[in-house]
């Protein structure tokens, strides 16, 4: 594992040679494709990157490989529609004597696959690990990075939509049979102390607005459904229950001091995001068993 990390620019740099086409500059995808064809000889070793790569050998000639990753070594013949991955951060050495090979690079963020997981497949990313492999022929590999590549040779002509429907199949696939959870369930982790303090320090900054499940779910970087679940299950009450509470809570200490601030009950019903007054009499006297002028008039004595 390397100290250092670099990004896809800086790999760039480090590079005897240059692609003959890639969309570096195109942020119509979240993956980066980088086409070599051909590649001089190659003797090379990289630092890690904060993205995984899937490296396709897109054509003959057929040519012996040495590869090293992550302490591991991989010799063999590099044949059309071979396959290998890079895993994030992990420092890689490549041996290639065979000046006319050929590869391309699908170079997609680890922060992408980790939200892809949190919001499509409704999995914690915590603890999930890629597959380092090689040599390896996959069908279903093959036909998504052609359609991909075939998107690169054409300007993305097909449009955003469509590449992010190949990026999502691609990613789901890498995931499915290429991490060390292979049968994909639903984490049983739950969220941290500090993701939990960060939701309740925006629902008590947000108290007069309308909170939504998802803006909830996006503090936590993942997806409503996933955030709900956990939520409750730690929590012991659902996403909407807690902030009414919290409404509840605050609207008491206001009630309790309206003799000194001069706040009328509709006045504290609006600061406190409710809809109107009726409406937070309703839920202070389920939370409390009294009702706001009941309380006012305790508070008073």
């Amino acid at each position: 594992m390397s100290k250092k990390i670099i990004s896809p620019k800086e790999k760039l740099a480090l590079l005897p040679f240059t692609p003959t086409r890639s969309n570096h500059e195109d942020q119509r995808s979240k993956l980066i494709i980088e086409e070599y064809e051909p590649l001089p000889e190659v003797d090379l070793s990289l630092p890690g990157m904060d993205h995984h790569v899937l490296i396709l050998n897109s054509s003959p000639p057929e040519c012996e490989v040495v590869y090293k990753c992550a302490d591991e070594v991989n010799k063999g013949v590099w044949k059309p529609f071979d396959f290998a991955f890079v895993p994030a951060l992990s420092d890689n050495t490549w041996l290639i004597e065979e000046p006319d090979s050929t590869c391309v690079h699908f170079i997609m963020p680890a922060s992408e696959l980790a939200l892809f997981l949190e919001q499509e497949a409704d999995v914690d990313a915590n603890g999930v690990e890629m597959e380092l492999f090689f040599n390896r022929q996959d069908e279903v590999l093959k036909g998504l990075t052609s359609l991909l590549h075939a998107e690169l040779k054409q300007n993305f002509y097909h449009g955003t939509t469509y590449t992010e429907s190949l990026e999502k199949a691609l990613f789901a696939h890498l995931l499915q049979h290429y991490s060390n959870k292979q049968d994909i369930q639903e984490s049983e982790a739950g969220l941290s102390n500090r993701r939990y303090k960060m939701v309740a320090e925006y629902i008590d900054a947000n108290l007069n607005k309308s909170i939504s499940l998802d803006a909830l779910a996006q503090i936590c970087h993942c997806s409503p459904h996933h955030f709900a679940r956990i939520f409750k299950r730690d929590m012991g009450i659902p996403p909407h229950r807690y902030i009414i509470q919290r409404r509840v809570k605050v609207a008491v200490d206001l009630i309790r001091n309206t003799h000194k601030s001069g706040l009328t009950l509709s006045s504290i019903a609006s600061q406190c995001g409710f809809t109107d007054q009726s409406h937070m009499t309703r839920h202070v006297k389920r939370e409390t068993g009294m009702t706001p002028t009941e309380i006012k008039r305790l508070s008073s004595l």
